[in-house]
């Protein structure tokens, strides 16, 4: 392959590779990638010909007018990223259709890096780190193919472009530099895990593209309900922390969202109201409000850590472990820095939401209570219900079919309490009709249709009629909308929950306990999960992923210190330890920084101490040796250089790449008169320059050049 193919050859593969990682994050239309395929493949057939001038006039003018444009739509829509890269994209293509020279394949891989950091912003997938290697293996050779190509320019002009590239690079280089790339890109991480985080990503939010949720709104629509069974999109993955062994089976832990109240006979709605941000509590905490309030007695305490992927919906709702207790940020420190910060709220119906920018991610831990109450216990409570929670959770449309109330008297009604009545209604419900998620189609009663008729229905349907039934009784109820069970990731050592989890129960209060939860939804046939090596390998991937957005595409400088203080507590003795928490008070701090201070003084600091120093002090003795051999170079170059320039004054064809060996030879074949001493000083420089042998003295190097610069020039 000639040495101008392959320069275009590496140009065109750089613009390719960092135009995927965008593409893949699918932020631009597929016009825009339509126009940069054809004018890739345009630009791969045209580029090695010479353009008429007119012709790239109109290209230049073309491109001013695009870029005027894309302000004026970015002014209008706001959208300046998508609108930049777009243009960035066609400038680039633009870029492709001439190809002639090295400083137009400069400007085409300063082009295409441009795009490669497009695509760190709109591509926070752990894919892009392939590509991003990928792309800095082939920077390399472009860089070094683009290099030769603007010297070959310099000294053999057009001709020697098309002399084959091996005739300049080896394959033994290649991978050589290819190898030198790579440590370099590895070696860089210690800059991105140390270097402090105090540029755009400290002022503004870290996060990745939001995805829409489904299942989520302010109202549940009966008979329009979508397969969600094979969604495998994480909604949000969990780790646990303290109480574990006191939560339910991961297959039965329930994450709760938005709870409803009012019933049309054919939809759920809820009521608006003002959230109002939860009371700060203890350890960092903000405490959730409910009536009546547990006691401690009441509940044993399980602590969940929440990675809540970033959802486009409508309502910001706090997935919560049902019967939440307490929650607080996992890292908040610097977001109000950050325009990343957000306040946990809560409404009149006790439904908790973020405040804050929405798309984006977001970590917290949920601290949930498990009742210690017996069933003795809750059969013993009375139908006492306070007047303005039986107006709001007893409400029944007017044109509800009476056959419903009929029912739960009969399945029901002999049940001394409300517990027993709930308990017998899920029983009734999960052994007397079937599940599927195919909906009803219109139907003038939903529910009627799904107890008398069809006898069958998805969570929504079994909900619905057991809240129904229940208010029939006298017990306030509501349905509620959430996530049902969760995945091991045996890799990462995490619990996904995914939008096929998405799930509808029922809530009845009580005395003294308030909400308690129940499912009348009969189990499901789950398909045995698989084990096979696709399965296996996105089990892999989907931990890296977590890992990659933790510790690559959110590190902020929340995780940095924990990076600076994991670091020291390696060195530091045991009572000198650094435990730097969420939300450290001021004296907190103070505590901390003592205990490093104190640190200064012991044995394993001074010695690293001692070490640093011994090698600050080593680098000016290497640099003195290291100096004596530059400067030997330097000398002999700038004698070499004046040798240059006096054979151009004597008329020899002195051009970039003619070698001093060659000039030799020429002074020999013309019959200047001072060849032999020309062919002496040649050999001393080449000698001393690019062997080991010792170097002549400067002096004769002088005289001889002295009598080559005294000499008569060539005969013109």
């Amino acid at each position: 392959m000639t040495l101008r193919l392959s320069v275009r050859l590496l140009g065109m593969l750089l613009v390719v590779v960092a135009s995927l990682p965008i593409l893949q994050s699918g932020e631009l239309p597929w016009p825009v990638w339509g126009v940069v395929a054809a004018g890739l493949v345009a630009g791969w057939f045209t580029s090695g010909r010479p353009w008429p001038r007119v012709y790239t006039v109109l290209l230049t003018a073309l491109l001013f007018v695009g870029f005027f444009g894309m302000v004026l739509l970015s002014l209008q829509n706001g959208e300046w990223l998508v609108n930049s890269i777009t243009f960035g994209l066609l400038a680039t293509v633009a870029r492709t259709l001439q190809q002639q020279s090295s400083r137009q394949q400069f400007q085409l891989i300063a082009l295409s890096f441009l795009l490669m950091v497009a695509a760190a912003v709109t591509n926070p997938d752990p894919a892009f780190a392939l590509y991003f290697v990928a792309y800095s293996v082939l920077l390399t050779w472009a860089l070094t193919y683009t290099h030769l190509l603007q010297r070959v320019e310099e000294a053999a002009g057009g001709s020697g472009m098309e002399w084959k590239a091996s005739r300049f690079v080896s394959g033994r280089f290649l991978l050589g530099s290819s190898a030198l790339a790579l440590v370099l890109l590895a070696s860089s991480m210690f800059i991105f895990l140390l270097f402090p985080r105090l540029g755009l990503g400290f002022f503004s939010a870290q996060t990745r593209r939001s995805n829409p949720i489904t299942g989520f709104s302010d109202t549940i629509e009966l008979g329009h309900f979508g397969n969600l069974a094979d969604s495998t999109r994480i909604v949000m993955r969990v780790e646990f922390g303290e109480g574990r062994d006191y939560l339910p089976p991961v297959s039965m832990l329930r994450f709760r969202g938005i709870s409803f109240e009012t019933y049309d006979g054919r939809s759920w709605s809820r009521r608006q109201s003002s959230p109002r941000p939860l009371r700060p509590g203890l350890d960092s905490y903000f405490e959730v409000e409910a009536t009546p309030r547990l006691r401690p007695a009441d509940y044993h305490e399980a602590e969940i850590d929440i990675y809540l992927e970033p959802l486009e919906s409508e309502n910001k709702v706090l997935f919560m472990p049902v019967r939440p207790i307490a929650v607080r940020h996992l890292a908040t420190r610097f977001d109000r820095f950050r325009g990343t910060s957000r306040t946990f709220e809560q409404d009149d119906a006790e439904d908790l939401t973020i405040a804050g920018p929405s798309g984006t991610s977001f970590s917290y831990t949920a601290k949930a209570g498990v009742l210690r109450a017996s069933v003795e216990d809750l059969q013993s409570l009375p139908m006492d219900y306070p007047r303005a929670l039986r107006r709001r959770y007893l409400q029944l449309p007017e044109s509800l079919d009476p056959r419903i109330a009929e029912l739960a008297a009969d399945v029901a009604g002999g049940a001394g309490n409300p517990y027993d009545m709930a308990v017998a209604l899920v029983d009734h419900l999960q052994k007397a009709y079937g599940y599927t998620t195919e909906g009803a189609g219109e139907t003038a009663d939903p529910i009627a249709t799904f107890l008398f008729e069809r006898r069958k229905g998805h969570c929504e349907y079994f909900a619905t009629a057991m809240v129904l039934m229940l208010r029939s009784l006298g017990v306030p109820s509501r349905p509620v909308n959430g996530f049902l069970g969760a995945t091991y990731n045996e890799f990462g050592d995490f619990y996904a929950v995914t939008e096929g989890k998405a799930h509808t129960w029922v809530e009845a209060w009580f005395p003294r306990y308030g909400w308690l939860t129940f499912d009348p939804t009969p189990a499901a046939e789950t398909p045995p999960q698989d084990s096979g090596f696709v399965a296996v390998l996105e089990l892999w991937v989907d931990a890296l992923r977590l890992r990659w957005y933790k510790w690559v595409v959110e590190y902020d400088l929340e995780k940095q210190l924990a990076v600076y203080t994991a670091a020291y507590n390696l060195f530091a003795s045991q009572q000198n330890q650094v435990h730097l928490a969420p939300d450290l008070s001021i004296s907190q701090m103070r505590a901390e920084m003592k205990k490093i201070g104190n640190s200064f003084r012991s044995p394993t600091f001074l010695g690293v101490t001692a070490a640093l120093v011994l090698a600050v002090l080593l680098v000016p003795l290497v640099r003195r040796l290291r100096g004596r051999n530059r400067s030997r170079l330097s000398r002999l170059d700038k004698l070499a250089e004046r040798l240059r320039n006096v054979l151009r004054r004597k008329g020899f064809p002195v051009t970039p790449g003619t070698t001093l060996p060659a000039l030799a030879r020429a002074g020999v074949a013309s019959g200047f008169p001072a060849a032999a001493d020309l062919a002496h000083l040649v050999v001393l420089l080449e000698q001393a320059r690019w062997s080991d042998a010792p170097p002549p003295s400067h002096g004769e190097l002088e005289v001889l050049l002295r009598r080559v610069e005294r000499t008569r020039p060539l005969p013109r």
